[in-house]
């Protein structure tokens, strides 16, 4: 199951209107580029000649702004959010519901994410 199967189309056509606004804004800055991670957008423009930077960031906000999303900003790197209350916990919850409905309880699942170091599981046995 992937993620993005949970988002309405209306929120993915957003979102790929977004991204292909983004390539062709920064198409011409050197070393900037976009990643599509399924559920979100990440701009990446540590390789973005520092002169550039502040063109970089402007052109996203000025994409961004014009769409309902949750953007965040990283080291570097400026990501864009369907805007909806999910995070990997939320799905991981979801999955257990949906995997109790269909096999029963009992059932014992273990999730690992190299960003989530600690995450509280509670197991009915």
């Amino acid at each position: 199951m992937h993620v993005r199967s949970l988002i309405s189309k209306e929120i993915i056509s957003t979102m790929q209107q977004i991204k292909h606004a983004l390539i062709e804004k920064i198409s011409e800055i050197r070393g900037a580029f976009v990643e599509d991670k399924g559920a979100t957008l990440s701009l990446h423009y540590r390789l973005v000649p520092e002169d550039k930077e502040i063109l970089v960031k402007k052109i996203f906000d000025r994409v961004c702004g014009a769409y309902r999303v949750k953007v965040y900003k990283g080291k570097k790197v400026l990501e864009v959010r369907p805007p909806i209350e999910w995070d990997k916990g939320k799905v991981a919850l979801w999955f257990l519901r949906k995997q109790e409905i269909m096999l029963g309880q009992g059932n014992i699942y273990l999730f690992i994410s190299e960003t989530m170091p600690l995450m509280k599981m509670h197991l009915k046995l």
